[in-house]
């Protein structure tokens, strides 16, 4: 049925996994013996594969996307015009240290990903430079100086490793900031 309905597999395959999940709860409540929806894969193996083609924001749409981050949640503005000007992933963001970005020459080096808490490779398990505008350098720096006064005030000597993180220091929790702000 979610085949004859143009589901995508994925989609499909989410779903069943959600609904085998309850059922294996209704076994374990010892309201059924076995659960009906085990091993369907094999059924929804015909479904397409789809990809969205990623539709970036145009430049008007970029500018008036910062002033709203500005605005409502000015505390995110720098990780947000980082993920613009630089294209990284949500885990490479989350993990970027203050020793990866190199101010004079204009770069960060992307060097592994947060993924769920936990620090790995990148995605494709490589290590790349990565241009930084003038205007990003600047508001970086600012961060930094920013971040610095902050945690002087908290009586710490120096800042937390991570360029985006918590209030205790830790790397941001990039699924938090999606679920916060984008949804």
């Amino acid at each position: 049925l979610l085949v004859e309905k143009g589901l995508a597999r994925t989609t499909i395959r989410i779903t069943m996994s959600q609904f085998s999940a309850l059922l294996n709860h209704a076994i374990e409540d010892g309201l059924i013996s076995q659960n009906p929806a085990a091993r369907t894969a094999k059924f929804f193996k015909q479904a397409p594969v789809r990809h969205e083609e990623i539709q970036p924001l145009n430049a008007s749409e970029t500018r008036r996307f910062l002033r709203e981050v500005q605005q409502s949640c000015p505390k995110y503005y720098p990780l947000f015009r980082c993920a613009i000007h630089t294209g990284l992933r949500s885990g490479e963001l989350a993990g970027l240290r203050w020793g990866d970005l190199d101010f004079e020459g204009k770069f960060l080096v992307v060097r592994r990903s947060i993924v769920r808490g936990r620090v790995q490779p990148t995605k494709d398990d490589e290590i790349r430079w990565v241009d930084m505008s003038n205007d990003l350098v600047k508001v970086l720096g600012r961060l930094k100086r920013i971040r610095r006064e902050g945690w002087l005030e908290k009586g710490q000597n120096s800042v937390p490793p991570w360029v985006f993180c918590n209030r205790v220091g830790n790397p941001a929790d990039m699924q938090n900031v999606k679920n916060r702000y984008f949804f």
